[in-house]
């Protein structure tokens, strides 16, 4: 696994996830209730007035069910994606842990990867921020899909980091201060990229989904 480190305790690690291109195109044909279709992206800006802006659209990927049971019909190559990216995860998180004296607990959700993309023509930016909104996140991740438009770069302003990653690089850092980020503006193509928590505390294990979708059974392990 190819990484550097960019600053304190920020890595970003290069030709992480294999063949973006086809995994992309696996999880867009997937055709299964457990990856949804395209859903809008939105979020309060003006609470007062109930104002939406919305960034684009996301695809919710319901990972544990996905990699732990069987569903009837599922595509075998959605499978493999999933579990791809389940395991690059692990792994730049594992190398992360080490560098940095982390603690390794069962606290990576895999229960939802959400997949989020900009639109060409929605020439926005996601201002800068920290991902922390309760006491759940610890490490952001960040996982870029696809690299074949223009702009999107991702700032880290405290750190002079300004960085446009490549086709399936993954970039982890703390959740909190001081590492405020942002993503510029992109356009003349679409963007896809994963934003995951490396959680612990009262968000450990949890999963978001109390009952089985239907035609779910155990899948069995060899």
């Amino acid at each position: 696994m190819k990484y550097e480190i960019l600053a304190d305790k920020i890595i970003y690690f290069k030709e992480a996830l294999p063949d973006p291109k086809g995994w992309l195109q696996d999880i867009e044909n997937a055709g299964t209730p457990l990856i949804s279709s395209w859903l809008p992206w939105e979020k309060y800006t003006e609470e007062s007035t109930g104002y939406m802006k919305k960034y684009g659209f996301k695809k919710m990927i319901y990972g544990d069910h996905i990699l732990t049971h069987k569903v009837e019909a599922f595509p075998n190559d959605a499978f493999n994606r999933v579990s791809d990216l389940a395991n690059t995860i692990d792994k730049c998180c594992d190398i992360y842990a080490k560098t940095y004296g982390v603690e390794i607990k069962e606290r990576l959700n895999k229960n939802m990867y959400l997949l989020s993309k900009y639109d060409s023509d929605s020439v926005i930016d996601l201002q800068h921020h920290i991902d922390i909104e309760g006491e759940w996140e610890e490490y952001s991740i960040l996982v870029y899909i696809n690299s074949d438009y223009d702009g999107g770069e991702l700032e880290l302003t405290n750190f002079n980091i300004n960085l446009k990653p490549e086709a399936g690089s993954i970039v982890i850092f703390p959740s909190g201060d001081p590492y405020v980020h942002a993503a510029q503006k992109s356009y003349n193509g679409q963007k896809y990229f994963i934003a995951h928590f490396w959680q612990q505390g009262a968000g450990a294990g949890f999963s978001g989904l109390s009952e089985w979708p239907v035609g779910m059974k155990e899948r069995s392990v060899s």
